[in-house]
């Protein structure tokens, strides 16, 4: 919890004219009260039920007197009884700001999309945003739908200016190398090497190597490529994260101890140590017919700028890759690819997956025509490395958010990242589990 620089903003809850019930079937079907939890306590909680599940119902209240652009925090604690399971889109809470000459209408509007479990079924929701530089104040909004029957109440709601977050600046790297067309494995090493050192004096935070670069266009058998983990392939990039002080991800093709063979993205962290590793779960026809193993999971890792996901070419041509990955926390998306044969492919896949998920999407491609590529959150192509041996490193902030107009909110701004995620109706995507 970040420390407030200011007093709660929010009075305790009672049963006056400060919080008002509304709902999208005006009062019919509508249950809300300002009581204690008990007969032994003086606190004083909001509760919410409704009789029909097409009803959504809402306890509002408006805050004044923001500091234009400055950084708040908002929490409340909520309970649920009448169900064992109820999801965030069931429990939206929204917060709108507003400037002071069009005060009905917001200039941009957020989920609260951050929970954590306390005791007695308790769950403290809350959100830290930095808000518009011209508003002045906020309407809170706890809302039911969906959920006939529940009975939701919340209490001791805070809203407090924080200090506003520090910028947390990443340097990504990307690179494209396209070996010689009778290439070996010691000669595609050497040359990831030498790129290691050329990228390395930029002292990235992280560099992505494309897929399984180290034995592209090497004329023999999977069986003589395929390199153990640990191996020489392996060996190297440790010693080169380890010298640089950089992550580094590849992949390369993997032979276990049982001798069957995968497709496999490693992690390799800043003291040269193997952080994990991902096994690419959807192969082609050709990697099928090689013997090349799938993987069965999306793991996320953590490192010490942020949390990453990792796609293997053809993975990224499912968006439900990508949406597991984000689902997981995943802020950047590394994506190691030989290339694409169609052309009008490329540019729409690439930038549909960092935009529908608002998340960084890296690539680094070896084949074809195709760019690496870093991309932006807006979907936006921010640093492009192309040729047969050349790289691109570009700086962002981890911490910067990202706004449209017109994105589910009307006529304010939205967050498509919290957007995507709160709004999404898993309750209807049965046919995805589908054989």
């Amino acid at each position: 919890m970040t420390t407030p620089v200011s007093k709660n903003l929010i009075t305790p809850v009672k049963n006056d004219a400060t919080w008002s019930s509304w709902d999208s079937y005006s009062q019919t079907n509508l249950h809300a009260r300002i009581a204690p939890l008990s007969s032994q306590d003086n606190e004083e909680a909001l509760f919410l039920k409704i009789d029909r599940p097409e009803n959504y119902a809402r306890w509002n209240t408006r805050i004044h007197g923001l500091t234009p652009g400055g950084t708040y925090e908002f929490s409340v604690l909520q309970k649920i009884t009448g169900t064992d399971f109820i999801s965030t889109l069931h429990a939206p809470i929204i917060l709108g700001w507003h400037d002071a000459e069009n005060a009905e209408t917001p200039l941009q509007r957020d989920y609260v999309d951050k929970s954590t479990p306390l005791a007695d079924g308790w769950v403290r929701r809350f959100r830290e945003i930095n808000i518009p530089s011209t508003a002045v104040s906020v309407g809170i909004a706890l809302g039911l739908r969906g959920a006939a029957g529940v009975e939701i109440i919340w209490r001791d709601p805070q809203l407090h200016e924080v200090a506003s977050c520090p910028p947390r600046k990443v340097r990504i790297a990307t690179t494209r190398i396209h070996p010689p067309e009778f290439a070996t494995v010691e000669g595609n090493t050497q040359a990831m090497a030498e790129m290691f050192d050329l990228v390395g004096k930029e002292k990235p935070d992280i560099v992505l190597f494309s897929e399984n670069l180290v034995d592209r266009h090497v004329r023999q058998p999977l069986a003589k490529n395929a390199q153990p983990i640990p191996g020489p392939l392996t060996d190297m990039l440790s010693e080169k994260a380890r010298f640089y002080r950089t992550y580094v991800v590849t992949t390369l093709h993997e032979v276990d101890d049982k001798g069957l063979f995968y497709n496999t993205a490693v992690l390799i962290d800043r003291q040269g140590n193997l952080l994990g590793k991902y096994r690419k779960v959807h192969l082609t026809m050709t990697e099928l017919e090689d013997g090349i193993i799938p993987g069965n999971d999306y793991p996320v890792f953590d490192t010490d700028f942020g949390r990453i996901g990792i796609l293997i070419c053809w993975d990224n041509w499912f968006p439900e890759t990508a949406r597991t990955l984000s689902l997981q926390g995943a802020e950047i998306l590394l994506l190691p690819i030989a290339g694409d044969g169609v052309p009008g492919h490329w540019d729409a896949i690439s930038k549909a997956r960092a935009l529908d998920n608002s998340i960084y999407l890296v690539t680094s491609a070896t084949e074809t025509d195709n760019p690496s590529c870093i991309i932006n959150p807006a979907g936006e192509t921010v640093g492009e490395a192309t040729g047969t041996f050349g790289y691109v490193v570009k700086e962002v902030d981890m911490n910067q958010e990202w706004h449209l107009r017109w994105l589910s909110v009307g006529a304010a701004a939205g967050e498509a990242k919290s957007l995507y995620r709160e709004e999404r109706r898993p309750d209807t995507y049965q046919i995805l589990r589908q054989e």
